[in-house]
């Protein structure tokens, strides 16, 4: 149940921003759409960000703070790829339709995520997800993490 919730909520913060940021590619020279679609792409973009640090507490509660430091760290590769591709693509020109690739690449790499995440990604305990060095977990055999994983469900 709770990986189901997450994981809708996750594919509305990632297809929604994903078709705003692509419809905007197709806007011309109408800047009042345009800022409009992407102010509503980074609203629901940050919704993702309360459902990032959940699945992290979900899966490892010992371990979220690494596991949100490693993923975090793999997601801002995008911050600085995107202005040499950008820097790349409207290399000759600020032309509609060098920002339109752009746009359209955004809203591929949004989708793309959403769908990752959806069909590959789980919020369940993991087994690695216990710190078995503190004396309260060291006795906690794999049948009782099943079992904590299924109250958490």
């Amino acid at each position: 149940m709770v990986q189901e919730s997450q994981s809708l909520g996750h594919i509305r913060c990632c297809f929604v921003p994903a078709l705003c940021v692509g419809l905007a590619g197709f806007m011309g020279c109408q800047p009042t759409i345009i800022v409009g679609l992407l102010i509503m792409m980074m609203g629901f973009s940050g919704l993702a960000h309360a459902g990032c640090g959940i699945t992290h507490m979900d899966m490892s509660p010992e371990f979220a703070g690494t596991l949100h430091g490693i993923t975090n760290g793999i997601a801002n590769i995008a911050g600085f790829l995107a202005p040499i591709f950008v820097g790349i693509i409207t290399e000759k020109g600020q032309t509609i339709e060098n920002w339109r690739i752009v746009f359209l690449t955004t809203s591929a790499v949004m989708a793309t995520s959403g769908f990752v995440y959806h069909f590959f990604c789980t919020a369940e305990l993991q087994p690695w997800g216990i710190d078995r060095t503190d004396d309260k977990t060291t006795n906690v055999d794999m049948s009782e993490m099943a079992l904590i994983a299924e109250d958490t469900s």
